[in-house]
Order: structure tokens, then sequence, then C-alpha cells
């Protein structure tokens, strides 16, 4: 092949994200999360450019991101319902491990009630994290839970705190936690308003 037919690519790795030694030593859910962020977030503007997009490459956005947060290690609170704790004690049932906040809902809210977090690189991080979270549910309460499906088409029927308040939580340690759901805290207002706003609405 002659030179003239090279193209000749000359990158500057110092500022490689990827080579750096802080990045090297995270955990790979802040690798993920990082990436999307410097690769979709930033890259493309989302926050400006978001409501300039057109419905599939939305759709495209927060089918990466929801890999971005599930195909991760999970973050195990140490929360299961009684019905997953006792299945598990009696029956060796193994528990189903579920994201009570769905990262494909969660962009959205964020786009649309608090798109300031993007402008925060720990902000967003953090909010990974919190996504990455998961209690454990029987396989039959993972479907009760889950948003409905309709011609591969997401519908919130019902919001998650009332979905998760309805089952009788305990601890790590086996102790019925007297309440509601004790992560209530972690869903964010954020995410509830906007399953309000569309409740019983085909969202994507």
């Amino acid at each position: 092949m002659s030179d003239s037919l090279i193209i000749k690519n000359e990158v500057d790795m110092t500022d490689n994200m990827l080579l750096s030694e802080d990045f090297k030593n995270k955990h790979k859910w802040e690798k993920h999360a990082l990436i999307y962020y410097n690769s979709k977030i930033k890259y493309y503007d989302l926050y400006n450019s978001w409501d300039k997009t057109d419905h599939q490459t939305k759709i495209i956005l927060c089918e990466d991101f929801y890999n971005t947060i599930f195909k991760n290690r999970a973050i195990d609170t140490g929360y299961s319902t009684m019905e997953a704790n006792i299945a598990q004690a009696i029956l060796k049932k193994k528990p189903t491990k579920d994201h009570f906040q769905v990262a494909r809902i969660a962009l959205r809210a964020m786009m649309k009630h608090n798109r300031e977090i993007l402008k925060n690189e720990d902000d967003f991080l953090k909010v990974c994290e919190t996504l990455a979270k998961v209690v454990e549910v029987t396989k039959e309460q993972n479907g009760e839970v889950k948003y409905s499906w309709k011609n591969k088409s997401i519908v919130i029927t019902q919001l998650a705190i009332q979905k998760y308040n309805s089952y009788n939580w305990v601890n790590e340690y086996g102790k019925k936690i007297n309440g509601a759901f004790p992560l209530n805290d972690e869903i964010y207002d954020w995410y509830t308003q906007f399953e309000k706003d569309n409740l019983n609405k085909v969202i994507a």
C-alpha cells in the first residue's frame, strides 16, 4: 500500500481517561458510567440536544444507559421481601435481584425534571450508583413490579413507591422492617414525578 493511501491519525493520549491510573482502579460500574457520561452525555451535549433528538434515538440512548446500569454487578442493599426471605430459608429458592428504579425510566425522568445533574460528573455517578442498587424479591413479585410491556412499549401503570410499599420487608439479618419500603428515601422525587406525569401512557 502506498504512503498516500495511509491515513495517519495522531491522537494525544495524555488526556485519555481510559488510560489513567485513577480510571483503572475504579469499580466496573463506575467505569461504565464514566464512559457513558463522556461518550454520550458530554460528546453529544445531551443537556442541550435532548429536546431536539428524535424519538428513536432517545430510545437508543435509554437502552445504552440501561445497559450501563443493568449489565454491571448489582449493589446489594441487604433488603428482601418477607416472601423471598422465607422461600430462600425454607425452600432453598434463590431470590430475584430487582432494581427498584429502572434506568430506562430514570434517564427520561432526569432529562424532564432534573437535567442539571448532567452538568456535574460526580452527581451523575451518584445517580448511577443508586440505580445499581437492588432488593431481593420472589420471581412472581419481580413480575408484579416490572413496568408493563405492550407491543414492545413501556407503560407505567403504578408508581414505584406504591409497588414496593405493598410488600413486607426484612433486613440482611432477617429482621422485619416496620413501616414502608425501607429505601423510599432513595427513590428520587424527579423519578416519581415523571411516573406521575406519564401514568398509563406509552413512553417508549
